[in-house]
């Protein structure tokens, strides 16, 4: 860590709020001075394989053991060096954005420019296939491979990435004491950003199910992996198949081993990726959530399982018709009322005739004192009042209507044997004439006093003088 102060600032990690892809057009990191001074003659191989060399080294300056991976490009199979000097360049730049326990670091490059570049990486004492010999583990061990992995996997899962190749193989380990060991794991060359993982890659032993069908890649992918990795290892499972002639063959068996050897690991063989569960899920069904990096708060529950179609083998690969998602009947909410029908005037709901006031059941109280019978109306009582009281507002005003009627009557009859006997100059004056003829009529309707004058056709006379016979209970007082 003391040599890290010669790292240059912009030579750090992109920030989180890069985009999917910003990172392939960054440079790797630099530094002022070399991280590590190699000693002379002290590479020991420990490694090889079709990407190249691992050898054991020594730095000069502390005298502390380290890895340098020295890869080929040319030596890539059926890939231009360009090619797959865009590849490693990815894989480094992967590695330095990341940094979790459980995730092998990267510690510098050097000669990146040329055919052969270095990678530095910390010094381990192996990887989990030559831990177990090729063979079976004890439960201790791959209680602790399980955990450390499905932590560097929801690591990787809630940063988007897919590592695409888990196996035995790169899984690092190095022993801290008695039955006690840190895995981590390694190897990013196929590593990418789920939303732009499009190639079909990695080893064909720990392929999820959902590359054969040409689906999207998710993270879900290395749980799959990983459940078969831990499969392999486990003491109880019969795994792998001795006989594989089709990649249903594997899928096959791997299902079988989930349901006889460790049916605690069932959700992760689930052919189904979106019933298939994630590793924060299964961190907390068998950890309690112990190494979590997705928030506790984002996890949703393992979705309940349903039986997955046979595989169809087509061109000698295994077909799968993705299953439905399960369909789930919540029970009704208790004194839950069915829903009413619609009303019509053919369906009218047939009223119970409500029992007398009297003949009603008396309640009692909490304390024994019992309450009186409801006073208030009911609803048929109260349309038989509105009815009444309608047919009353008619009945008067029909009796307003004769009242008035009547009057006009006795009035115009008034005048007309006043105008008999009344001697005509007077009745052709001009100044006996009223000039608001129809306001006085309206008085002498109403009781007016004697001044006003009541005006009918060609008939002119004083409200005094007209004799009005009044009827009992017409006028009242």
């Amino acid at each position: 860590m003391q040599r890290l102060k010669d790292v240059r600032s912009r030579d750090l990690s992109i920030p989180e709020t890069s985009t999917a892809n910003s990172w392939y057009m960054t440079r790797l990191r630099s530094a002022k001075a070399p991280l590590f001074t190699e000693l002379k003659g002290s590479r020991v191989l420990i490694g090889e394989g079709g990407f190249g060399k691992v050898y054991k080294t020594i730095d000069q300056a502390s005298g502390n053991p380290f890895a340098v991976k020295e890869v080929d490009l040319r030596g890539q199979a059926g890939m231009d060096p360009e090619v797959a000097r865009s590849a490693l360049h990815r894989e480094i730049k992967m590695m330095e954005t990341v940094s979790h326990d459980h995730i092998i670091e990267c510690l510098g490059t050097k000669d990146f420019h040329t055919d052969k570049p270095l990678i530095f990486m910390p010094l381990r004492q192996g990887n989990l296939h030559s831990l177990v010999g090729g063979g079976k583990a004890s439960q201790p061990l791959c209680t602790q491979v399980l955990d450390q992995m499905l932590r560097a996997l929801d690591y990787l899962a809630f940063r988007n990435y897919c590592h695409r190749d888990v196996k035995p193989l790169n899984i690092l380990y190095q022993v801290l004491g008695p039955d006690k060991y840190l895995f981590q794991l390694a190897d990013f060359g196929f590593a990418k950003d789920f939303r732009d993982a499009k190639t079909f890659c990695g080893t064909s032993l720990y392929l999820a199910p959902e590359l054969y069908n040409g689906q999207s890649q998710t993270p879900k992918m290395d749980v799959w992996s990983l459940f078969v990795t831990m499969a392999e290892i486990l003491p109880n499972c019969d795994f792998p198949p001795k006989s594989v002639t089709s990649p249903s063959d594997i899928i096959r068996a791997a299902q079988e081993a989930a349901a006889g050897g460790c049916p605690e690991l069932q959700p992760t063989a689930r052919v189904n990726p979106m019933l298939r569960a994630s590793a924060a899920q299964m961190l907390v069904a068998l950890f309690h959530g112990k190494g979590l990096t997705t928030p506790r708060n984002q996890i949703p529950p393992i979705e309940p399982d349903v039986p997955q179609p046979a595989a169809i083998v087509l061109h000698g690969q295994a077909r799968f018709r993705p299953a439905p998602p399960p369909v789930i009947e919540y029970p009704r909410r208790r004194h839950q009322k069915p829903p009413r029908p619609a009303l019509s005037p053919g369906n009218l709901p047939n009223r119970i005739p409500q029992r007398p006031l009297e003949q009603q059941p008396i309640r009692a109280q909490k304390d024994g004192i019992r309450k009186q019978p409801s006073l208030r109306a009911k609803p048929q009582e109260r349309l038989l009042a509105l009815r009444v009281q309608h047919e009353g507002i008619r009945a008067l005003d029909r009796w307003l209507q004769e009242k008035e009627s009547l009057a006009i009557q006795l009035q115009a009859e008034g005048v007309r044997r006043w105008a008999v006997n009344k001697p005509a100059q007077e009745k052709e004056s001009p100044a006996m004439q009223p000039k608001h003829p129809e306001k006085i009529r309206l008085a002498a309707l109403r009781g007016a006093g004697p001044a006003h004058k009541v005006s009918v056709p060609n008939q002119v006379a004083t409200a005094s003088e007209i004799v009005t016979p009044r009827l009992p209970g017409m006028f009242p007082e």
